[in-house]
């Protein structure tokens, strides 16, 4: 829940040997409550991450502990002031899944160019750059036609450099056709919206669009 997803990280945090972590994580899988994830179509354990899947118990063990005795004593609202600051963060995992499901869903209704045979995010070195980087959403039709997405939970408008970011992430992956999306909880500033116009392959979506079709 605060977002130590390796077993190495887990074990260091919690001062439990590595061997009997993953135990434990294995256990939780199994319940439904922890996921592994790896970068999307890699097949090495070496990068694999480990989520919790059901996100009441990630809200509950990122906020709930360390305010307690607030919310025993009847402090609820004082409670929810100090976490607000945090929910942004904590909606940015969220809304990635929300984008995931609009996703498929505008493959069902027949509206996406590509044929969601593999959709999810990935994590890597960029060889360029000897840096990482991540790319929130991907979708791929394991013949040569990706969509590559951004998801972005900010009480701001998403700026033009996210998508210049997006297509220089995208250049890791060899596609024959590339395509892009911005989902943004707060919309577009103009020179984003100006920098999708003219490329003609990336479409800007707002969490209000994306209500609306619900």
């Amino acid at each position: 829940a605060q977002g130590r997803s390796r077993i190495s990280e887990i074990a260091s945090s919690t001062g439990i040997p590595a061997s009997n972590v993953k135990s434990y994580v294995d256990k939780l899988a199994s319940l439904g409550i922890v996921e592994r994830e790896l970068p999307l179509n890699e097949t090495s354990n070496k990068r694999a991450v480990y989520l919790l899947s059901d996100q009441m118990f990630r809200f509950w063990y990122k906020f709930v502990p360390q305010n307690i005795g607030l919310i025993q004593n009847d402090m609820a609202e004082m409670a929810y002031k100090r976490i607000e600051p945090h929910v942004s963060d904590y909606m940015g995992t969220v809304f990635e899944l929300i984008c995931r499901q609009y996703v498929y869903e505008l493959a069902r209704a027949g509206q996406l160019d590509v044929v969601p045979a593999s959709v999810g995010r990935w994590w890597g070195t960029d060889n360029r750059t000897h840096t990482q980087e991540e790319i929130d959403l991907i979708v791929d039709d394991g013949e040569g036609t990706a969509l590559f997405a951004e998801c972005k939970w900010r009480n701001e408008p998403v700026g033009e450099d996210v998508l210049q970011k997006l297509v220089h992430r995208s250049e890791l992956f060899r596609r024959q056709h590339k395509s892009y999306a911005i989902f943004s909880k707060r919309g577009f500033t103009q020179g984003c919206q100006e920098a999708a116009a003219s490329r003609g392959d990336a479409k800007l979506i707002s969490f209000a669009e994306m209500c609306e079709r619900r």
